[in-house]
């Protein structure tokens, strides 16, 4: 009869793992069945398998390196991470991090209302996560429900304090979908101040002064105005990784000299 003591358990995945980490997790499911965190471990690394697997696939169809693709995971057979997520949520229903990895896949299924309420049962479960939250925000942003974003990230601004910066990130994009330029600038800023190397609060920092520029009816403000929107967005150029994302920033660049002209 097989040893199901959790530290031996514990020592055989360890041995597995030179196997791959899905394989490693199947095998301790087969061992004790019903511990809710080996479904769980296993679905994660089943769904990021699945994910990877797809990244090669498709680099290699289209030619390039694997992080220079646009990933597209449509068609992609997630059914064996979902199997095992949603085991572990029926063992252990207080598991976030299975529903947000549930979430997860079925936003990448398009399953959009399903991956909502996974999200959420994910924040409910686990409020002092930032992942959910900002996931969750992204939803509502895709969706036009920009004042719901707005709430579930402002939530997760202050249930996770001192947290990462992507959900001060996610609540300044909110705001700019909303139009409430100067809210904006100062979630940016603050993603900015948490995490230096927050280069995407940085280029939407420079874009969201440069639309306040062009609204502004007094030549001194719009002046101050440019000036910051060109340190931003050059401070973003100098440190993008491709030459797509230096080009956008480029294009505003040229914009904010011919006002200046």
């Amino acid at each position: 009869m097989a040893n199901t003591e959790p530290v031996w358990i514990a020592s055989q995945i360890e041995v597995m793992a030179s196997y791959g980490v899905p394989y490693a997790y199947e095998q301790a499911v087969k061992l004790s069945g019903n511990d809710p965190m080996y479904h769980m471990k296993h679905g994660i690394a089943l769904y990021k398998a699945a994910i990877e697997d797809q990244r090669k696939r498709q680099a290699k169809a289209e030619g390039k390196k694997p992080e220079e693709i646009e990933l597209d995971l449509k068609g992609v057979n997630f059914d064996p991470a979902r199997s095992e997520l949603e085991a572990a949520v029926k063992l252990q229903p207080a598991l976030f991090r299975a529903y947000y990895y549930l979430g997860r896949i079925y936003r990448d299924m398009d399953e959009a209302a399903q991956a909502a309420e996974a999200f959420t049962k994910s924040i409910q479960n686990g409020p002092r996560e930032d992942e959910p939250y900002v996931a969750l925000g992204e939803l509502y942003r895709r969706w036009d429900y920009t004042d719901e974003a707005i709430q579930v990230l402002a939530q997760g601004k202050q249930n996770v304090p001192g947290g990462p910066s992507d959900i001060i990130f996610a609540l300044g994009l909110a705001y700019d979908d909303k139009g409430e330029v100067d809210k904006a600038i100062d979630e940016y800023t603050d993603a900015i101040d948490r995490d230096k190397s927050q280069n995407r609060a940085k280029y939407m920092r420079g874009l969201a002064y440069f639309k306040k520029a062009e609204g502004s009816t007094s030549k001194t403000e719009k002046t101050a105005l440019y000036t910051k929107a060109k340190s931003d967005l050059e401070d973003f150029q100098k440190n993008a990784k491709d030459e797509f994302s230096k080009g956008i920033a480029s294009k505003t660049l040229m914009d904010i000299m011919a006002r200046q002209m």
